[in-house]
């Protein structure tokens, strides 16, 4: 791909506006949340699952930008079976606390929380795990392709052995 069709590949993205949810998804797609405050990464994200098909079922990606929103669309449709969670949003820990909203307000185990961060942070992997109940924490810069791919195959088999045997 040449650079100028990289560039034609972004200009469709004018605002956030491309990514609001759509609710016409079928019930037989694994939705997936995205929240991050990082346009490209929506874009990145869409990118690599769009066309995906996990145990039978295809993605359907819903896109949040900050916390709040994702709070929103939680409250209305709190089982989203895999999230992808931004740690540093509209605040340094803004992916934590909506991390702990999942968790201790919602009383939500099954949903696989997948922490993400772009920027340097002090909370490791373990604490990420036990203070705030994510599933897996990796930097963005180090995720290929690939493992994203596997790292949401992985999140929605969590899903399902956690729904037969009662964990919600």
């Amino acid at each position: 791909m040449t650079a100028e069709s990289d560039t034609d590949l972004l200009e469709f993205l004018d605002e956030h506006e491309q990514y609001e949810d759509d609710s016409s998804a079928s019930s037989a797609s694994w939705q997936i949340l995205v929240v991050d405050d990082d346009l490209d990464i929506h874009h990145v994200t869409n990118l690599i699952l769009d066309k995906q098909t996990v145990l039978g079922r295809p993605l359907h990606i819903v896109h949040a930008f900050t916390g709040e929103e994702a709070r929103e669309l939680l409250a209305a449709s709190p089982d989203f079976p895999v999230i992808l969670l931004d740690v540093v949003m509209e605040t340094e820990d803004a992916g934590l606390v909506l991390a702990s909203y999942i968790r201790d307000t919602q009383k939500n185990s099954r949903t696989h929380i997948i922490l993400r961060s772009g920027h340097p942070v002090s909370i490791s992997e373990l604490e990420a795990e036990r203070n705030y109940g994510c599933n897996h924490y990796e930097q963005k810069n180090s995720v290929t392709a690939q493992r994203l791919i596997m790292m949401v195959e992985r999140g929605l088999k969590d899903y399902i052995s956690k729904s037969k045997t009662g964990l919600a």
